[in-house]
Formats: structure tokens, sequence, C-alpha cells
């Protein structure tokens, strides 16, 4: 009976050992989350913001026809041509960061900014490519690993899977 006893009490010790873990654990998480949304808040209204979009327009429709990527990467890029690619790309950059870090969620920023992510790396894949050989190294690769998780979890299908509801008129 003491034997018993001892299994008994052990076996409900553990599980309450693995109960409190998973509570930290989740008490972790979201205050791990709660401390990053003020960064989110403020990089979402960067992205809404005009300053920004005029950048982004400016990187879809003349970035290459007045600069040719293999002469110039990022280095030898001339202003504004410069301040647009940079502000944006390091943007996306940063992004990337936090995602590829775990600490923003990636179908959160997907859901929201996917289309233009693509978008945006279609443009200035060359010139990041080029400004790679020319620093023989990386450059923007969380902007890049952004960018295939974009690829390869469409904006679209994050969108089904939340169960967004729509107005039926």
């Amino acid at each position: 009976m003491s034997e018993q006893f001892t299994i008994i009490i052990s076996i409900i010790a553990l599980v309450v050992s693995i109960i409190s873990a998973v509570i930290v654990y989740q008490q972790i998480r979201i205050q791990r989350q709660t401390n990053m949304l003020p960064i989110l808040i403020d990089m979402f209204k960067e992205f809404r913001s005009s300053e920004f979009k005029n950048h982004q327009q400016y990187i879809y429709n003349q970035l290459t026809q007045e600069c040719d990527p293999s002469k110039t990467g990022y280095t030898k890029l001339p202003e504004p041509a410069k301040l647009h690619a940079i502000t944006v790309s390091h943007f996306f950059e940063n992004l990337g960061l936090l995602v590829a870090s775990r600490i923003i969620d990636k179908e959160l920023v997907i859901s929201y900014m996917g289309g233009s992510i693509i978008s945006t790396w279609n443009v200035l894949e060359p010139y990041i490519k080029q400004e790679r050989i020319f620093r023989n190294g990386v450059y923007q690769d969380h902007f890049e690993h952004l960018t295939a998780l974009s690829l390869s979890h469409p904006q679209s299908q994050i969108m089904e899977k939340l169960k967004l509801l729509k107005v039926n008129r």
C-alpha cells in the first residue's frame, strides 16, 4: 500500500510539474508578444505612411529605368534612388529579422504585407544580389527569407486560414 501511494504521489507531482512548465512557457510567450506589440504597431504605421508609399512607388516605377543593377548594386546607387531603395529594403530586412527570430508571427506579417514584400523583392533582388557580389558576402538575407516565406505561405492561404468574415448583402 505504501509503495503504491508513493508511486501515485510521484505521478501527481510529475503531472503538476508538466502543467506548471506549460503555463510558464505560455506566460513567457505572451510577455514576449506584449513587449513586441509597440514595435509591431510602429512598423505597421510606417508601412502605411505616405512617405513609405512614395519610396515604394519610386522603386516600382522608376528605379530600374534609371539605374542598372549590374553596375550599381546598392553602394553605387545615386541619390535619391539610394534613399528610396534603402528605406524600403531595410524596413523589410528588419521585419524579416523579427520574423526569423520568431519575435513576430510570420502569418501576421504576411497576411498584411505579403504582396508588398514579394513585389518589392522582385524589383530589388538584382540590386541586392549585385551588392552581395560587391561586398563578397551577405546582404539583406532576412529580407530574402521573408520573401521566401511570403511565397511559400501565400497571403490568400493565410487569409483563408484566419477565416475572416465577409459582408454578405
